[in-house]
This record gives structure tokens, C-alpha cells and sequence, in this order.
């Protein structure tokens, strides 16, 4: 149950209500805050395991399985002559192929307008 100075303290706060002009007090206070400890043990280890993640990609041969992955799907859309007749090739390498030639697109774009 409602208590009726609850009610009374809400009514006369919501009246009375000011808002006081920031003018970037917060954004200059938070910048001048020190670095907090977890953040950069978060950043180094994102870091480490984005880094670890490409070694094992490359050492267990990650290269290979994307060309044989998109080889795969060259050779089976030109013996096909469209994608509506693609039989026996695995979504997952339809999809792999898809995302490498958006990063192989998108490398070049990017050194295009470089």
C-alpha cells in the first residue's frame, strides 16, 4: 500500500522539478577520470584471444578450408550455369564463400578509396 506522504513527496519533487544546463561538466569530468584497471585488462585480453584465434585459424589450416569451400562453390555454379540448380553443396560453404568474398570486396574498396 501507497503511503499518502509517499504520494505527497512524489506530487511536490515532480512540481518542483528543475533541470540545471550541463554544458559538458560530465563529458570534461570523464575525461579526466583515470583508466579503470578493467577495462584495459578487457582490451589486452580481447586483444590475446583475437590474436590466438587467427594462429590457430592459420595453423590448422583455416586458409585452405575457405579456398577448397570456395572452389567448391565456383566449380558447382559453373557446371550449374545458376544458383537455382546448386545441388550437393553444403549451406556452410555457401555461406563461408559469401562472407570471404565480402571481406575480399570490401579490402579492396577500402584500398581503392585509400
Amino acid at each position: 500500500m501507497v503511503d499518502k506522504d509517499d504520494i505527497l513527496l512524489k506530487e511536490f519533487l515532480q512540481a518542483n522539478k528543475q533541470e540545471i544546463a550541463d554544458n559538458g561538466f560530465s563529458r570534461r569530468v570523464m575525461m579526466h577520470l583515470p583508466e579503470c584497471k578493467a577495462q584495459v585488462l578487457s582490451f589486452i585480453l580481447s586483444t590475446l584471444t583475437f590474436v590466438l584465434a587467427i594462429a590457430i585459424f592459420y595453423f590448422e589450416g583455416g586458409l585452405t578450408l575457405i579456398g577448397n569451400a570456395l572452389r567448391e562453390v565456383f566449380q558447382n555454379i559453373s557446371f550449374a550455369g545458376n544458383f537455382s540448380t546448386l545441388h550437393g553443396i553444403e549451406p556452410w560453404t555457401v555461406a563461408v564463400a559469401a562472407v570471404v568474398s565480402l571481406f575480399i570486396g570490401y579490402g579492396k574498396l577500402a584500398n581503392m578509396t585509400d
